[in-house]
């Protein structure tokens, strides 16, 4: 790849990258092609979007021409990233050495047209294979997961990559499969009466991996490579006897929640967030007593959730969660209570106590909830002006369920200092509120005076430019925690420099890598291992420190 751009002294990158998002037309331009891996073939109407690096508003987005080329103009100089996606291809971003790593943001300044920026899309890979029933006949909409291990809510899980249904012939194809390594598992909630014993009795499928076992440490997995077709994995489900889940369903004030709907959902990890797949509700009886029944092996969310007005006429949740294990033996006298949640309310000020002087739509406050928690997660912030700070700069924050931290998202130039409750800093503290507890007086200290860490990652002594991902994070692990407010993982721009700003103050490691995956630096076992590469930063308020770093690989 070849761009031409003219040098940056330090001063201009700052400024470019703060003018990132800039109003109306800039004056810069993009300009290149988009070809297939395997044959170098350009790629016609393959969609290519430029979008702003940072929280800024650019976002352009174009389709190739027959011979592959795209154009994008008018850009104000700033931090992009760029991203090309065709279907049958895999979707590839500026700067990625290999799948699910991170783009590179592209420095583009005022005046500049960056040459032969192209962009190679690998052709994607595909999963296929038959579902059968124990005794050999095919099984028609079975949901097939494609799952790989990725790093997400504190921990590693399996999370699906791709995801489809068997035909009428128990044939599935998976056609969006990126190169790796991975398992495959199915589900089906139909299920059956037989006579055994002679007695009736109902049963169903245990969620069943590839080659055909019902235990997930019991999965062969499969590695797929890129373009590759593996259209031969193919597996018979096992049977598993299902069950029934029984109790009682009470509301947040001890009510009845008679009329109202229990369902049961599957969760599962899809990307890096979480997702479920729903299955029928049952209603809630005269007596607040329900009955799920033919309910197949496999760990389920029992899940509630209404919206509601409260006593001063806004909108709340009324919500319940509660994981359950079902394999096979009816599940009886579950007590499940829903909860109205918790509120908090406060004021956003700066250091000396005054209001803070920055624009109110800019700011939002929330409860981040805590990831080790999220089997229980439920319910959400986003009901009516809920988070948002008025004029005066007070909020409100309604719909807190479960152990949650209060974080502000503030506009670049401002960072979230201390949070007190009763003059205490809670800042790192979680806090768990009852239902319909609420909170008063909270204090939200913001501050400009902001930290930095910035510098060059080079591949050598010389000073060219290294491909890879700076990581900053404290040496003292207990604050390692999973989105820990003190660590950050950036790409380096095209001639290696890269800016980490917001820190709280105190003593860092900072530590180039040439590769990682998604969010698996966040993982306190990864960071242990590569914090003897590290650098040492003591960061104070408004401090600048520059460093130097070299890529390893860990």
């Amino acid at each position: 790849m070849m761009i031409a751009l003219p040098t940056l002294a330090a001063g201009q990158a700052t400024n470019a990258l703060r003018t990132a998002t800039a109003p109306g037309a800039g004056t810069a331009v993009i300009r290149g092609r988009v070809t297939a891996s395997d044959t170098g073939r350009p790629l016609r109407r393959a969609t290519v979007t430029v979008a702003s690096a940072d929280a800024g508003t650019v976002r352009r987005t174009m389709s190739t021409t027959a011979d592959g080329r795209y154009e994008i103009d008018s850009l104000p100089a700033g931090l992009y990233t760029i991203s090309a996606w065709r279907n049958g291809y895999l979707a590839w971003r500026y700067g990625q050495s290999r799948p699910f790593e991170a783009a590179k943001p592209l420095l583009v300044a005022d005046k500049t047209a960056i040459e032969k920026l192209d962009l190679v899309l690998p052709k994607m890979s595909v999963v296929a294979g038959r579902v059968v029933s124990e005794t050999g006949e095919p099984l028609a909409d079975v949901h097939v997961l494609l799952m790989r291990q990725v790093y997400v809510d504190g921990g590693r899980r399996y999370g699906v990559a791709d995801y489809g249904s068997t035909d009428d012939a128990g044939r599935y194809r998976l056609v969006s499969v990126a190169p790796g390594t991975y398992i495959v598992m199915a589900t089906l909630s139909q299920t059956w009466t037989v006579i055994e014993g002679g007695e009736e009795q109902a049963v169903g499928y245990a969620p069943t991996y590839y080659p055909g076992t019902p235990a997930a440490q019991s999965a062969r997995r499969i590695t797929v490579g890129v373009g590759q077709t593996l259209d031969n994995i193919s597996f018979a489900m096992a049977r598993g006897a299902v069950a029934s889940i029984s109790g009682t369903a009470i509301g947040s004030r001890g009510q009845s929640l008679a009329g109202e709907t229990v369902y049961l959902s599957q969760p599962f990890v899809n990307g890096g967030s979480n997702a479920a797949f729903q299955h029928s509700g049952t209603l809630v009886g005269a007596d607040g007593s329900f009955v799920v029944r033919n309910v197949p092996p496999g760990d389920y969310k029992l899940v509630l959730r209404q919206t509601v007005r409260d006593a001063d006429g806004a909108h709340v949740e009324e919500a319940g969660v509660l994981p359950i294990a079902v394999n096979g033996v009816d599940v009886r006298d579950v007590v499940f209570t829903s909860s109205r949640g918790g509120q908090f309310d406060g004021q956003v000020l700066t250091e000396p106590g005054t209001l803070a002087d920055l624009p109110r739509d800019a700011i939002k406050i929330v409860a981040q909830p805590l990831l080790e928690d999220a089997d229980q997660k439920v319910g959400g912030s986003d009901i009516d002006s809920s988070g948002l700070v008025r004029e005066d700069g007070t909020f409100h924050v309604r719909g807190v369920f479960g152990r949650a931290r209060i974080r502000a998202t503030l506009p670049d130039g401002w960072v979230l200092k201390t949070v007190l409750r009763n003059g205490r800093d809670v800042t790192d503290e979680p806090f768990e509120l009852r239902s319909r507890e609420q909170v008063s007086g909270i204090e939200i200290i913001v501050s400009h005076r902001v930290t930095e860490v910035s510098g060059r990652l080079t591949a050598d002594r010389r000073g060219q430019p290294a491909e890879g991902t700076v990581i900053v994070y404290p040496q003292d692990a207990e604050r390692w925690g999973d989105l820990s407010r003190y660590a950050r993982a950036v790409r380096p721009d095209q001639q290696g420099r890269f800016e980490v700003k917001a820190l709280p103050p105190g003593d860092y490691l900072a530590v180039a890598v040439s590769f990682v995956e998604g969010d698996e630096w966040r993982d306190s076992a990864y960071l242990e291992s590569i914090r003897r590469h590290g650098q040492r930063v003591r960061l104070t308020e408004d401090s600048v420190q520059t460093v130097s770093l070299m890529p390893v690989t860990p």
